[in-house]
């Protein structure tokens, strides 16, 4: 009950950052290369940089309290709800282009070998926090910001001033959950990150390429704890994302 609680919990976050992605992805010109994976990962991507920014200003304000984090939770599960069926009508369309390619024997023993290295990242955040940074900075900094409500400078921190944003998420998730919950939403970076690499490699290569980057960064991440590693990571990789459609969709001259 207890990882299915703190899943469950993740899973209405993602679906919150994805209809506040879209909403904004929607009201641009499409990629010209489209993949849905690798869209919907962008477009989560996206919601968490809103959220954050939803939540600076909330803090700025001294109006950063459980209620209003539920509130903008809510309301980005609500607009995920009214873009649904014009998601699936996309999805439908952009299926029916599409011609999947039959899996080689080689292809078979690097899903398996991804599936293998994915077990461990989907446990290792259930563990309680222990290391050294995010006991000494990153999650007493968020316990501040969420029981007061508000940015500030705490003198007997490591760190008094702490301006890495997205611990603000991590100080939403205090005021909703408990002190493990902050381990899933670093997870959460690792993971768009991975899905995101595993549908370039599709798109660029093919799916033994794809299984092979996806389980290299898979393995190289650190899903058991609340840091920001990977999710600077996200970001940038989001950002590479973002110029390559923007490239592709210039006019060629």
């Amino acid at each position: 009950m207890f990882a299915a609680a703190h899943y469950a919990a993740l899973v209405v976050f993602v679906v919150s950052c994805w209809g506040w992605g879209r909403g904004v992805l929607a009201r641009l010109a499409p990629p010209p290369r489209r993949d849905a994976w690798l869209e919907g990962a962008a477009a989560v991507a996206l919601g968490i940089g809103l959220f954050i920014c939803a939540f600076q200003v909330l803090a700025i304000f001294g109006a950063f309290k459980p209620g209003a984090t539920l509130a903008v939770i809510g309301a980005g599960v609500v607009v995920a709800a009214l873009q649904l069926p014009s998601w699936l009508r996309e999805r439908r369309a952009l299926r029916v282009d599409t011609v999947a390619a039959p899996w080689t024997y080689f292809e078979r023993i690097a899903m398996v070998a991804l599936v293998l290295v994915a077990l461990p990242a989907l446990v290792a955040p259930l563990a309680p926090p222990a290391a050294f940074d995010e006991l000494m900075y990153h999650l007493p900094y968020a316990r501040e910001v969420a029981q007061q409500g508000t940015l500030g400078i705490h003198e007997w921190l490591r760190y008094p001033w702490f301006p890495y944003n997205y611990n603000l998420l991590y100080a939403a998730a205090l005021q909703v959950g408990d002190d493990v919950l902050p381990h899933f939403l670093n997870a959460l970076a690792g993971g768009l990150s991975v899905v995101m690499i595993y549908r370039l490699g599709m798109l660029h290569a093919n799916r033994l390429t794809a299984c092979i980057g996806a389980a290299i960064w898979l393995g190289l991440g650190d899903y058991s704890n609340a840091l920001i590693d990977m999710v600077v990571a996200l970001f940038v990789l989001t950002a590479c994302v973002s110029l390559w459609w923007w490239r592709e969709s210039q006019p060629v001259h």
